[in-house]
């Protein structure tokens, strides 16, 4: 399959778009950069942290059907375009891909949008077509996947923290450490009768920086913020999971028919230096130019 590519470099303040085809498609919002490789799979740099957060292309966002996990998405096309909306102006990224298997054809449609005023901030919402002759019954999808690797030398006790509001029983803090063998899954709808919810940002950070993922819907949504570490030398993995069965097909698709689409709620991904203290005043910025408001905290 022939790829086309668009070659355009645009620099400013926030872009680069890489006239490289061997950099592939990228966008920048303030030290932090957003690349896609030809398989629609991303890596993220950010100059500000001592070590790199990752050094290899990861499936960030991956569509889950009954039989199978489409994450591998043969680029098409993709180009750059600046904007202004109610939040602001910026620069917005557009990727085409397609996944070809045995009775199915996916397009993936991937928007990035970096807000001028809101650095290293993006946003991404994916879109689902289906090109094929059958329906592609869904299980769910997952937005902005990333495994956050270690540093090389383990001086500091504890590695990792993290900022997780899921509502649990035991009712743990909301910021604590991520050891070895770490899961929890920070579901945000009711854990219980009497219980649930959350903030809809996850944040994991090493002593030099971190990375935060979450959604920006206006809406509470019924979505996980799954943390987990296997092995810590291997990293922590962070994402934003939606699982069809959590909802009526009233709310949300449990398929897409022949010609149809699927379109994913708007996520983000914002790295940082420090703690979580960052990532939360971004997202408090970002859902007040959306149009939420925000009460205004005591003395």
């Amino acid at each position: 399959m022939k790829i086309k590519s668009i070659v355009l470099c645009v620099l400013s303040g926030i872009l680069v778009f890489a006239c490289s085809k061997q950099r592939g498609p990228t966008i920048m919002s303030g030290n932090m950069t957003l690349i896609y490789n030809d398989s629609l799979y991303t890596k993220i740099e950010f100059t500000d942290a001592g070590e790199p957060l990752m050094t290899n292309f990861q499936p960030s966002e991956i569509l889950r059907t009954d039989d199978q996990v489409v994450s591998d998405f043969i680029l098409q096309d993709y180009q750059t375009e600046s904007f202004t909306d109610e939040r602001g102006s910026g620069q917005r990224l557009m990727i085409d891909g397609l996944a070809n298997g045995d009775g199915f054809s996916i397009e993936k449609r991937v928007t990035a949008t970096a807000y001028d005023h809101v650095p290293g901030f993006i946003t991404t919402r994916v879109t689902y077509i289906n090109h094929g002759d059958q329906e592609v019954s869904l299980d769910g999808w997952e937005n902005n996947r990333y495994v956050i690797q270690a540093l090389s030398s383990n001086e500091h006790e504890e590695e990792f923290w993290s900022f997780q509001s899921g509502s649990y029983s035991n009712r743990p803090d909301w910021v604590l450490p991520v050891g070895e063998g770490f899961q929890q899954q920070n579901f945000l709808g009711m854990n219980a009768s009497d219980y649930g919810g959350g903030t809809p940002v996850v944040d994991v950070w090493r002593p030099d920086a971190g990375l935060a993922v979450g959604h920006l819907e206006i809406e509470p949504q019924l979505i996980s913020l799954p943390v987990q570490s296997a092995d810590l030398n291997m990293g922590v993995q962070i994402a934003v999971q939606f699982d069809a069965d959590s909802v009526s097909q009233a709310k949300f698709p449990h398929s897409i028919m022949p010609g149809e689409s699927m379109s994913t709620f708007e996520t983000f991904l914002t790295a940082h230096t420090g703690d979580y203290y960052t990532s939360l005043t971004n997202y408090r910025n970002i859902m007040t130019q959306s149009g939420m408001e925000v009460s205004t905290a005591p003395e």
